[in-house]
């Protein structure tokens, strides 16, 4: 029976120093803070994803419907696509570019490629939605702040299908729908250098 007992004891003492000894590792084990785009954090950031009932998507603007609602925006999905193995696939699929041009560095110069998924979306716009252009102003003038960087201007959706009227314009820049539940709230002309 005393041998029980002292069995008993001692796998009890076993599994007490074991815990002691995994909490005092954990709580004097602090892990090696985390850097990411030049900013520090202490344990890894979780992946940013847009709010649910929301979506961001790029595309070159068609059409401008005006009612007394707002209105509404006809687009062509386009797909941002970044790293140059990435690029080259879509240049090559898209008919953009042929393997000799791309073997030879004569055709993506950018850090980017816009591929048209020749797809139409026409969404409501909401009427307090927030739009943004880069393009010139009525005055012809481009917005630039002190170091001579292009900024983004506020505008109307009336300026919006004014823009978008010069088609060479609209066939060039790809523009950024921020939706919610279906309807546009926000549109940014996106910056192609």
């Amino acid at each position: 029976m005393k041998v029980k007992i002292s069995y008993i004891i001692s796998i009890l003492a076993v599994f007490a120093v074991g815990f002691g000894i995994g909490f005092y590792v954990k709580t004097n084990n602090k892990p090696e803070p985390v850097v990411i785009h030049d900013q520090v954090y202490d344990e890894i950031p979780p992946e940013v994803r847009a709010e649910t009932g929301s979506a961001t998507l790029y595309g070159k603007i068609e059409k401008i419907s005006l009612n007394d609602k707002g209105g509404s925006v006809t687009f062509r999905l386009v797909e941002w696509v970044q790293g140059s193995d990435n690029q080259e696939q879509a240049a090559l699929e898209t008919g953009t570019c042929t393997l000799e041009r791309i073997e030879n560095d004569e055709c993506l110069g950018d850090p980017f490629f816009i591929r048209d998924t020749k797809k139409e979306m026409t969404l409501p716009v909401s009427t307090d939605a927030s739009l943004e252009a880069l393009s010139p102003g009525p005055d012809g003038v481009i917005k630039q702040d002190a170091s001579g960087n292009t900024v983004s201007r506020k505008i109307t959706l009336l300026e919006l299908s004014k823009i978008i009227g010069d088609k060479q314009l609209a066939n060039a820049a790809p523009f950024i729908f921020t939706t919610t539940h279906g309807v546009i709230s926000k549109i940014q002309e996106q910056y192609v250098p």
